[in-house]
């Protein structure tokens, strides 16, 4: 079990059936002898806790019934990683319907706001080579640090001083998702984590589209006379 630093912030955000959370690792354990006590990394570590009705995969409770008295406990799968910086808040973004894929948000010491995929949090991730199943659920081998990657950074060159909290809300466009942080300083920006699927790029031509569409509705009207004069005759032949 890590040994966890009393004196650091512990952070923790939960989306559906997982939950994040990050804290302080002492490199001893506390009331442990530095002779006796096995080496650990110091640092801030992140872990992940993922939560299922059974350890059988695809297999789920069909009870209808649910009582307090008859608790069952659930399957949770659980990793670690080492952070990069120190997080001052964490978050998830949200869509309208959840069907774009998730990023998890950090608000980090440094006045940086990151977002990073939801497939480097699953606990699932393999610690050898993916097997063929694995690479078709798109499971990553598992490394033991997070990136801290300049391109996913949503404050860009920003600096958002004293971050505390990460709020994140829904748009009509279910790619696009609203991010607001806030503390000694507020940022508020929008990301895709999926992508932009819904929504036209700058460079497609409009011009193009409207040119198609008429040339297609001139054809239907000037063929379609010709096309059932032509069944007539055929019908009189």
């Amino acid at each position: 079990t890590a040994s966890v630093g009393d004196k650091q912030p512990f952070l923790a955000t939960q989306s559906e059936n997982r939950v994040i959370y990050q804290f302080w690792q002492d490199s001893t354990p506390e009331g442990s002898s530095a002779e006796g006590a096995q080496p650990r990394s110091k640092g801030y570590v992140t872990v992940v806790a993922e939560m299922f009705e059974s350890d059988k995969p695809d297999t789920r409770d069909e009870s209808k019934a649910f009582s307090s008295f008859d608790l069952k406990m659930p399957h949770v799968i659980t990793t670690a990683f080492m952070a990069p910086e120190p997080a001052t808040a964490l978050g998830v973004t949200r869509t309208g319907s959840q069907i774009t894929t998730r990023d998890v948000l950090f608000g980090l010491s440094s006045g940086k706001l990151l977002s990073l995929p939801d497939q480097l949090f699953d606990p699932r991730r393999p610690k050898k080579s993916p097997t063929k199943d694995e690479q078709a659920e798109g499971l990553m081998p598992y490394m033991p640090s997070l990136p801290l990657d300049p391109k996913r950074v949503l404050s860009h060159a920003n600096v958002v001083a004293g971050i505390a909290h990460i709020k994140s809300a829904p748009t009509h466009l279910e790619s696009t998702s609203l991010v607001a942080s806030y503390g000694l300083d507020l940022f508020f920006t929008r990301t895709s984590p999926s992508g932009t699927f819904d929504q036209l790029s700058p460079s497609f031509s409009k011009v193009n589209l409207v040119v198609t569409t008429l040339a297609l509705v001139v054809g239907c009207l000037l063929g379609g006379p010709m096309v059932r004069r032509k069944l007539t005759n055929q019908a009189w032949a």
